[in-house]
């Protein structure tokens, strides 16, 4: 007796192909009758549709016709197919199910924990300069958690809301500056620093609108952050710069009329010059020099 041990694999292994398709149609066809997919998920499903019939030369209805046709002749070859088949469906429920149960104590973890992320981010923004203002966390808007059996569901975004002053709160991306936005990411990440797993932090435009007090502890706040991190600030604020343990000029330059953009750094004296320049502006002076030396110190 021949065997057809080789040819029951490969028959396996296309039935696994025609059964996660047809079993997507008719998922998506119950679904889309309830609640429509989105327009990047339906176009997935026709593009998979669409390479499977042209490898097989059908249609959809042909393509579980084919489905049905392998089931039957593996099963015919080797009967322990069905049990096998059902213990993999029997296995794969099992797993969905884990996933989703630990997916609900995640989310339920998540909700309980954003009033406690929105105070004490709540807190450094009011260091940062924003004395009214409030950050709150809510599941995205957008984010639907309907999928196949095949398609588990991705863990739901999340979105900020912020609050400058009093009034309602409006989502972060659509309302905040780009000076604003990054002391909102410098006051969430201050937080999060011993937490995530982010190597490098780069900060620009933390300085917009601010000085003084709020300077210093924009400066504080970022030297923080640089003893777990590698951070990366882009400054034209001296309370700023002079926290940083090493200090970069970007500077263009023109000769034989080609001009280049350098980077270089600055040590001992020069960034004392920097410092004092930043101060003072083109006109530095004894006194700006000794008020360089003071924020270095």
């Amino acid at each position: 007796m021949p065997d057809h041990g080789p040819l029951a694999d490969q028959a396996e292994a296309l039935l696994d192909s025609v059964r996660l398709m047809a079993g997507t149609l008719e998922d998506a066809e119950a679904r889309a009758l309830e609640d429509p997919l989105p327009l990047d998920q339906i176009e997935a499903r026709l593009d998979l549709i669409h390479r499977l019939g042209r490898k097989h030369r059908t249609d959809h209805e042909g393509l579980i016709a084919l489905r049905d046709s392998l089931e039957t002749r593996v099963h015919a070859m080797d009967p322990g197919a069905a049990r096998s088949f059902e213990a993999r469906e029997r296995a794969l429920t099992k797993r969905i199910s884990e996933y989703t149960t630990g997916l609900e104590h995640l989310l339920e973890k998540r909700q309980a924990e954003a009033p406690r992320f929105g105070r004490e981010v709540g807190s450094r923004l009011k260091r940062l300069g924003f004395s009214k203002a409030a950050l709150a966390v809510r599941p995205a808007e957008s984010e639907t958690r309907d999928r196949p059996l095949v398609d588990p569901a991705p863990i739901p975004d999340v979105e900020l809301l912020f609050t400058r002053t009093r009034g309602a709160a409006r989502p972060l991306r659509r309302i905040a500056s780009g000076g604003e936005l990054s002391r909102v990411m410098l006051a969430i990440k201050s937080l999060m620093a011993e937490r995530d797993r982010v190597a490098v932090l780069v900060f620009d435009e933390v300085d917009q609108g601010i000085g003084g007090a709020v300077g210093e502890e924009v400066g504080k706040m970022l030297r923080a952050i640089a003893s777990l991190r590698q951070v990366l600030c882009i400054t034209h604020l001296p309370l700023i710069a002079a926290h940083g343990t090493r200090h970069f000029v970007v500077a263009k330059a023109t000769a034989r009329g080609r001009t280049t953009t350098g980077v270089r750094t600055l040590d001992g004296k020069e960034r004392e010059d920097e410092i004092a320049r930043l101060l003072a502006g083109a006109r530095v002076t004894t006194t700006t020099r000794r008020q360089a030396r003071e924020l270095l110190a």
